[in-house]
């Protein structure tokens, strides 16, 4: 069914609106996912504090040209299905759950993003999504220095014996 003029120009100035105030942009083809995966998917995202977007990629392109990213991306970069997640928060949560969702489904690409007004490579974004959360890096950071704590103590244990 085709969309009339006044819907496209609606969705074109949604887009424009939301792509101006994200700070970090994922285009991603699902083409072949089901409607219950692209369900857990956007779960997904909301639940790291994202948001999620499916138009068509004329609509996209001319919305990434008037919120001021002209010539960052082709209609030919975005191939298949595109959906947009949107996210102005913890860009490594929203980087993790695409990389970890395509993974899992195979069929779901990620064709690359914008982050701070310049293009990022698909494997940029697979790159941040690998890099532990901030909880896991404080939890990294304790078990080092608990064991050198325990070490310095077990050290400190065999000189008191060894004197003795």
């Amino acid at each position: 069914m085709a969309i009339t003029k006044e819907k496209k120009s609606n969705i074109i100035a949604d887009l424009t609106k939301q792509f101006s105030e994200a700070k970090f942009l994922v285009f991603a083809d699902f083409t072949g996912l089901s409607a219950v995966q692209m369900r857990l998917f956007k779960k997904a995202l909301l639940d790291s504090g994202a948001k999620n977007k499916v138009a068509k990629k004329t609509l996209i392109i001319i919305a990434l040209e008037k919120a001021g990213f002209k010539g960052k991306i082709s209609e030919e970069a975005l191939e298949g299905q595109v959906t947009v997640t949107l996210n102005d928060g913890d860009l490594l949560k929203v980087s993790k759950v695409n990389r970890d969702f395509a993974k899992e489904y195979p069929t779901f690409k990620i064709l690359g993003g914008i982050f701070k007004g310049e293009f990022v490579l698909a494997e940029d974004i697979k790159k941040l999504g690998a890099i532990p959360s901030q909880s896991a890096l404080y939890a990294q950071l304790a078990g080092l220095l608990n064991n050198i704590i325990g070490r310095f103590v077990f050290t400190l244990k065999q000189l008191e014996i060894k004197k003795s």
